[in-house]
């Protein structure tokens, strides 16, 4: 259709959507919340001669729009934005010049903090590397840069993309980095290498016996290879490293929201630690948050911890707030991890590792689930189906969850998340909103604009 003749309308006042100018940056920063807004006066600002996508199937094109404090005043012709939404002495325009607007992505499954600070964008970075002997160069240039003793981490090896198939080992990176203590996590996240001298760190030998819910892995003569499987094996190495300066962690965080931004991406669904949203919370006040951010806290740590947390980080802000715990209830198919009813067809040695045994699993999620918070656990395809119903029985009692099921990722952290949504009046919108975003077709509009203010 003709951009400019289509059929365009006035929004709804107040109403919310969020949008992303694609090939112009500049409107995103025009979005983003200043540190001193409360100071000031509301203003309205007018985008023009746009190419906008509207998401709306009756009328998918506009060329103009205002918005005003975070929200979508109006949305349609030039003409309409101009006569219809209002304006005074503070009403700033902005010339799009024909470029494209969408609507924002949203993700929903990401870890910045170990994506920035952590494992990401000031550590090794892996992915896409296509061979042991590439990761060992990539290693090798980080130790340049290390002083002898330091730790160095990093992550996004992915096995699948070697010819071999094979995980990596601790001999493989102690020729790169024999002076410096390593630790790199798979893609999938769900297992990592140490060297040995990070094995040495953390007191690790052939005699160590398996933590509950993790596994080091060994060879035939019974020696560690520095392949630590899931978390409870990983932390063994990763709670020797010394935690990353403030200013680190924040211009980590700072390079992974600039990152998401480039992408489109306006607001995510977050696992990371505390730290690392008291760094958003910096940020978002210092007026330099600019991606919405709900915190999934983990599900397994001490009730009275989560509800300080909760308490702490709130559950309203538009932009900065709390949300469901995530669990995480074994491991993934790339890395062997993820818990299977019956031994892998190419390591018929593993079924995998459960984390938490279902019984337990079942009282921690009736307590926290009476204590109002919602509860997300990601499992594998094979778990899903096995123990979905088993929790839903045992929280139906409270009236208050509904499970439905989404996948997780694709590859190597392939799996499915299931949702139990806490306030029983919404939960068929909101089930229908989240899978039918998931299976790649645009949810009811009517949820789509309650649930996504202009970021």
């Amino acid at each position: 259709m003709n951009r400019h003749s289509g059929a365009t309308h006035p929004a709804r006042a107040g109403a919310s959507a969020v949008l992303v100018l694609v090939t112009a940056f500049a409107l995103f920063a025009a979005f983003r919340p200043q540190a001193h807004a409360a100071q000031e006066a509301p203003r309205t600002v007018r985008y023009l001669h746009g190419r906008i996508y509207t998401n709306d199937p009756q009328h998918p094109w506009a060329q103009a729009m205002a918005i005003r404090e975070g929200n979508i005043l109006c949305i349609g012709s030039i003409s309409q934005v101009m006569l219809e939404c209002g304006g005074d002495a503070n009403t700033e325009t902005v010339e799009l010049h024909e470029k494209f607007v969408m609507p924002g992505f949203n993700d929903a499954h990401v870890h910045l903090g170990y994506a920035g600070a952590g494992q990401g964008m000031l550590a090794v970075r892996l992915y896409g590397a296509a061979s042991v002997e590439e990761l060992k160069q990539r290693l090798a240039a980080s130790v340049a840069s290390h002083k002898p003793g330091e730790w160095i981490t990093g992550g996004g090896w992915d096995h699948t993309l070697w010819s071999e198939k094979q995980f990596t080992n601790k001999w493989e990176l102690d020729d790169a980095a024999p002076k410096n203590p390593v630790l790199l996590t798979h893609v999938s996240e769900h297992i990592a290498v140490a060297n040995s001298l990070a094995l040495k760190i953390a007191e690790l030998d052939k005699n160590t016996p398996n933590p509950s819910g993790g596994e080091f892995e060994r060879n035939s003569a019974g020696e560690l290879t520095g392949i630590l499987k899931e978390g409870p094996a990983m932390e063994f190495v990763r709670s020797r490293i010394p935690d990353p300066p403030a200013e680190q962690r924040r211009r980590g965080i700072t390079l992974v929201l600039a990152d998401l931004a480039k992408n489109g991406v306006t607001s995510v669904q977050d696992n990371s630690e505390w730290e690392d949203f008291r760094t958003y919370k910096q940020l978002k006040e210092d007026g330099k948050l600019t991606a919405r951010i709900t915190e999934w806290l983990h599900f397994a740590e001490p009730l009275n911890d989560l509800q300080n947390k909760r308490a702490e980080g709130g559950t309203t802000d538009p932009w900065l707030k709390t949300g469901a715990l995530k669990f995480v209830a074994d491991g993934a198919l790339g890395s062997r991890t993820a818990a299977m009813l019956e031994p892998y067809s190419d390591d018929a040695k593993t079924t995998g590792i459960l984390i938490m045994e279902p019984d337990k699993l079942k009282s921690l999620a009736i307590e926290r689930d009476k204590a109002g918070f919602q509860i997300n656990p990601r499992r594998s395809p094979a778990l899903c189906e096995a123990q979905s119903h088993r929790l839903h029985a045992a929280l139906a009692s409270n009236h208050r969850h509904a499970l439905g099921r989404i996948p997780a990722r694709g590859g190597a952290h392939q799996g499915c998340l299931c949702l139990g949504h806490a306030r029983k009046k919404r939960r068929a919108s909101r089930l229908r909103h989240g899978l039918s975003r998931r299976r790649g077709r645009p949810a009811p509009r009517s949820s789509r604009l309650r649930n996504a203010p202009a970021s």
